[in-house]
């Protein structure tokens, strides 16, 4: 049996399922609950701090280290696949999981309004499928990033010329 193309109403359902439980996770890392591997090595772009969602916190905040790639762990460790083989024996988060955390993130950085969005996932508006949600957001951060580098920049500037 081939896999067919999802409903509008069952990728609505997943995208908020998997909001949910990226929140739950999250929720357990940050109560201490659940614990996550200690993050040596990994780039401090992926390092998030539960409770938070968001990437772009001081490097002095206090919580607990994870990744997406902790979230998809701890989900499979209670049988819930949420990744992808990328070859070589390696996985990867699927691209609900990627969606999820980055409207978590760009909720928590108010960069897009968390009500709307579950409403018009919900009602499977255009423009609010898997893919489309996917890229919008990407390019949306993207653009958040950017403007954050370069006020980084200029304040970096500014504290030179004191």
């Amino acid at each position: 049996m081939s896999k067919g193309k999802l409903s509008t109403s069952s990728v609505a359902e997943g995208i908020i399922a998997t909001v949910d439980a990226c929140r739950c996770v999250v929720k357990a890392f940050a109560s201490g609950r659940v614990t996550t591997v200690i993050c040596h090595g990994m780039r401090d772009a992926d390092l998030r701090y539960a409770p938070r969602f968001a990437r772009d916190l001081p490097a002095d905040t206090i919580g607990v280290k994870y990744t997406t790639g902790h979230i998809v762990e701890y989900l499979q460790m209670l049988g819930k696949d949420t990744s992808v083989d990328i070859g070589n024996g390696r996985r990867a988060p699927s691209r609900w999981m990627l969606l999820s955390m980055l409207l978590l993130e760009m909720w928590e950085l108010e960069l897009r309004d968390q009500e709307s969005d579950i409403i018009f996932i919900a009602e499977g508006r255009i423009g609010f499928t898997l893919n489309a949600l996917l890229g919008t957001c990407r390019k949306q951060y993207e653009k958040h990033r950017a403007l954050v580098e370069k006020q980084q920049e200029a304040t970096a500037i500014l504290e030179l010329c004191k």
